[in-house]
């Protein structure tokens, strides 16, 4: 793919993480987060209740473009692509309302956009976009003691990640989901468990001493974390992430977004130009 290195923000480099991730041995401390989570389309159902405070963090829409003979692939607000549709941006919106857009394969959107079109894909499901991973570590080393030490989880259909050469990992989950468990240091939130070119975080990371917690489901274009609420007060101001509050009992569907009324399904391809 002819783009840009300093373009592609959403994939970690070979040898640009720790090497310290390993399948986990013994996972029966990793039971009191899959027992907590709640068989609902809420907050709960990702992250646990008990944490002192909540927020969403939205992962970026992705702006393919022609620039100097090369397709760039660059992140977009929600708030931004919101305001140019006139829709509200709020703590419960949900992508398909606030774009309008008909979901787009990333080969599809590079070959539009190496034929001069502008294009506006959706963010990435059910992964944790590294852009969003870096920031996320970022805070967390400054506001949370138990970053050394950490569990990752990650849904049982992407693989095992065997072929990573992480050990045999063993599973653990409840009727909706479950997870291949490893473990390793906080940087590890940026590793990728595909082996192929796209990025494929874990979709559950927490604290062995379970002071904080954060998940992405499979297909939600969002990251929840619960913590102190110092810590999730410096999600919320970091300049590098667009996050609101979030409360254990907020839907995650797609039929959240109350502000914003869904609108007719798209037959036809839909491209936004940027000035």
């Amino acid at each position: 793919m002819d783009v840009r290195p300093a373009a592609v923000l959403d994939r970690a480099p070979k040898g640009s993480i720790p090497t310290d991730l390993k399948a986990a041995g013994d996972i029966s401390q990793s039971r009191w987060l899959v027992d907590g989570l709640e068989d609902s389309c809420t907050v709960s159902s990702i992250v646990p209740r008990g944490f002192e405070c909540y927020a969403r963090v939205l992962h970026p829409a992705w702006r393919y473009a022609l620039e100097n003979c090369h397709v760039v692939k660059m992140p977009v607000a929600w708030n931004e692509v919101a305001s140019r549709r006139g829709r509200v941006a709020n703590r419960l919106m949900q992508w398909p309302q606030v774009s309008g857009l008909p979901k787009m394969d990333e080969h599809v959107s590079y070959q539009l956009a190496r034929g001069g079109c502008v294009i506006l894909d959706w963010p990435d499901e059910g992964t944790i976009p590294l852009t969003v991973g870096k920031a996320l570590k970022e805070v967390l080393l400054c506001n949370a003691e138990d970053t050394d030490s950490c569990w990752f989880g990650l849904w049982v259909g992407y693989g095992p990640g065997q072929e990573l050469g992480l050990g045999e990992p063993k599973a653990i989950g409840n009727r909706h989901r479950q997870w291949y468990l490893f473990r390793g240091c906080l940087g590890n939130i940026e590793y990728s468990f595909s082996g192929t070119d796209r990025h494929q975080s874990a979709n559950l990371v927490w604290a062995q001493d379970r002071s904080w917690c954060l998940g992405v489901d499979i297909n939600l274009h969002s990251t929840y974390i619960g913590g102190s609420e110092s810590l999730v007060s410096n999600v919320l101001k970091n300049s590098e992430l667009e996050a609101y509050t979030a409360h254990p009992g907020d839907n995650v569907g797609f039929d959240a977004d109350r502000a914003n009324p869904p609108e007719p399904d798209c037959d036809g391809l839909v491209i936004i130009r940027y000035s």
